[in-house]
């Protein structure tokens, strides 16, 4: 008779709490936002509480709402509840991957309910970003062998006006030089072509 009676209370605790048999799956990429919905709810009708755990091992609090007040448990990381007491988890990352249970905490008289759902969260892939060198910057590289050259079109030289006056004069002077030097060397030539006669007398 003790038997009878320990078969009948063991069939009411798990009916006082079910679990939903099969598991839904949602995949998500790395850090992007996931949302588990709370299969629960369709089955509950009045519930004063709702948490979620993660159940991977050891079973984690990760918030709570009690009174339309959300909350987070102490050492889980931000959350918050979406649309249907869903679980949302921003910018996920992959060691986040596993099983998570939702609970619903009836008022008196109705039934607590949970699901589980598990979640996968794809590997992070990092993206090699090819960097490009200025073709100017190349080229004076290249002339230079530094390769932080300043950009040859860049290089502007500043001089004084007394400078660049003077640089014309003396250009100026030794043309006048080359001039008077050319005209004193080939001025017996010229003579001699235009007057031989003078010469063989």
């Amino acid at each position: 008779m003790l038997v009878y009676w320990a078969a009948i209370l063991c069939v009411a605790v798990v009916l006082q709490r079910p679990f939903s048999k099969a598991q839904d799956l949602v995949v998500a990429d790395c850090n992007t936002e996931a949302t588990l919905p709370c299969t629960a709810v369709q089955r509950a009708t009045q519930y004063r509480s709702v948490h979620w755990y993660k159940v991977d091992g050891n079973r984690t609090g990760i918030l709570r709402k009690t009174n339309n007040k959300v909350s987070l448990y102490a050492s889980a990381k931000e959350a918050k509840l979406g649309p249907g007491e869903a679980l949302v988890l921003p910018s996920v990352k992959p060691e986040e991957s596993g099983i998570y249970q939702c609970s619903l905490y009836a008022v008196l008289g109705h039934r607590n309910q949970d699901s589980l759902i598990t979640l996968k969260v794809e590997e992070c892939v990092t993206s090699i970003m090819s960097t490009t060198v200025p073709v100017q910057q190349r080229i004076t590289t290249v002339l230079t062998g530094e390769e932080n050259s300043t950009e040859l079109c860049d290089q502007v030289i500043l001089l004084p006006s007394f400078v660049v006056v003077s640089g014309f004069t003396a250009v100026g002077l030794l043309k006048t030089a080359l001039s008077f030097a050319c005209v004193a060397i080939l001025r017996p030539a010229v003579i001699c072509i235009s007057n031989p006669r003078q010469i063989s007398s």
